[in-house]
């Protein structure tokens, strides 16, 4: 890495990074990955046999995350997904895909902004007051949607699949890059929490939060998002990342 060149630094796992380090690459961009988070199954929660049940009678299944729809796939089958009368709703468009590529039809989907509170929301409005609704999320999730879906009256019952875990802290040398000139790509709270918990250094690069939460999550920190994705596809999070290094929109690169 030239200490001329722009340095970018995405904090996901290296298979979500494929794409866009590929782009950025193109762009003359150089990339340091620091993954933040290793998802990993946890046996169902509270049982097995009891999210089984909730499923049988449920009106909805709701989706945080495409690591929740393979957790649950892999544990409990894509066939529950299929059964009629069953609304399966979906935060974003990455979850949606993954519901769609196990067969499933995605009911109710929010994009902009893809939070569980805009979920929350629309399920609202698709389904009747005191729906069972089976929410599935990992260990230590956020609370918005099954807060705000208890608070409308929904009966909500929680189904743990899956957890977030720090993977071991990196090397010094790797923290050695944190500067002002680097750009910090957040694609989660997590994310946020996990890069400054090994090394105070990174407070002084900018940061691109992927959407308002993580955002919050910067703000939280006492840090001021450099710039928020409008989306969280990868199109708009490239030209982001793009537009505050070169402080101009880049034109999206085409590949085969």
């Amino acid at each position: 890495m030239g200490a001329s060149s722009p340095l970018v630094v995405l904090t996901r796992a290296h298979a979500d990074n494929v794409a866009l380090v590929a782009w950025l690459g193109a762009a003359g961009v150089a990339v340091l990955e620091i993954p933040t988070a290793d998802v990993r199954d946890v046996p169902v929660e509270p049982d097995l046999d009891a999210v089984r049940v909730w499923l049988s009678h449920a009106r909805a299944v709701a989706f945080t995350s495409r690591h929740g729809v393979h957790s649950f796939v892999r544990q409990l089958g894509a066939e529950i997904l299929r059964r009629p009368g069953l609304t399966v709703a979906a935060v974003g468009d990455a979850t949606a895909e993954a519901l769609l590529q196990e067969g499933a039809f995605v009911g109710v989907q929010v994009r902009e902004p893809a939070t569980g509170r805009q979920l929350a929301k629309a399920l609202a409005q698709a389904l009747p007051g005191g729906s069972t609704i089976v929410v599935v999320q990992p260990r230590h999730a956020q609370r918005d949607l099954p807060t705000d879906l208890l608070a409308q009256g929904y009966d909500v019952r929680q189904a743990v699949v899956y957890e977030n875990v720090p993977p071991p802290d990196p090397e010094s040398a790797v923290h050695a890059h944190a500067s002002a000139d680097a750009v910090v790509f957040a694609a989660a709270p997590s994310a946020v929490a996990r890069l400054l918990g090994w090394s105070a250094a990174w407070r002084q690069a900018r940061w691109v939060a992927i959407g308002s939460t993580t955002a919050a999550a910067l703000t939280d920190a006492e840090i001021a998002a450099a710039a928020v994705c409008a989306r969280p596809d990868l199109e708009t999070c490239f030209a982001t990342i793009m537009a505050l290094l070169s402080e101009k929109t880049a034109a999206c690169p085409q590949f085969n």
